[in-house]
């Protein structure tokens, strides 16, 4: 009898590739071993401070910046008490960005990556792998966008809020490129790191809720 392949097992199988490659970008990274993405994808994308893609970007980017991701989530919680008072989901999110804050700050302390270019103007300090705006957006809009599905009853509105979420994430990981605030390799592990994070969020989110259906 054959066996058959469950959701479950894809999922960790996608899992695990996913950690093998943030893993061997870190090891390189730490490695100093320049990657050929990184010059290619720099030479195609960043553009001179007078551009009006630059300027564009330069404000978008506050959207994945400290300022940016506080309104989401002051808005966000707002929402779940409204809808249904979802405790468990107020809570999750803001713990869900912060941890991942810390989590971007570790990595990066490990990593030690000098950044393309130093612009406190656009929040590009420090140093620079993995990017924490691909990392926070993944998680902050991912998560925020998740939740608010879960409780919306129209396919349309469900996908609005999906799609608006992903042009958020896409947009702010390729605004810090186009800024010069990371290298394209600094995105790329940016949302792998905070893919995982984001999952390991819903999974807990979805479990809580099963054992609070089971004990009603």
């Amino acid at each position: 009898m054959q066996r058959t392949s469950t959701p479950t097992s894809y999922i960790v199988m996608f899992g695990t590739v996913m950690v093998g490659l943030f893993a061997y970008l870190t090891f390189r990274i730490m490695g100093d071993n320049p990657m050929w993405i990184d010059t290619y994808i720099r030479e195609v994308l960043v553009r001179p401070d007078s551009s009006s893609i630059y300027t564009f970007f330069r404000y978008f980017t506050k959207s994945g910046s400290a300022i940016g991701v506080v309104i989401l989530l002051v808005l966000s919680v707002l929402f779940f008490y409204m809808r249904d008072k979802d405790f468990k989901a107020m809570i999750l999110l803001p713990i869900a960005v912060l941890m991942t804050h810390f989590l971007n700050d570790g990595v990066k302390a490990l990593t030690q990556r000098d950044r393309p270019a130093i612009n406190p103007i656009i929040d590009a300090v420090g140093y620079s792998f993995p990017s924490g705006h691909a990392m926070i957006s993944m998680v902050a809009y991912g998560l925020a966008a998740y939740l608010i599905v879960c409780k919306l009853r129209s396919d349309v509105a469900k996908c609005i809020v999906t799609c608006v979420a992903i042009v958020f994430i896409f947009l702010n990981g390729l605004s810090r490129i186009i800024l010069s605030a990371h290298y394209p390799t600094d995105v790329i592990a940016g949302y792998i790191f905070g893919g995982c994070i984001l999952y390991g969020c819903i999974y807990v989110y979805n479990t809580l809720g099963n054992r609070e259906g089971m004990r009603g």
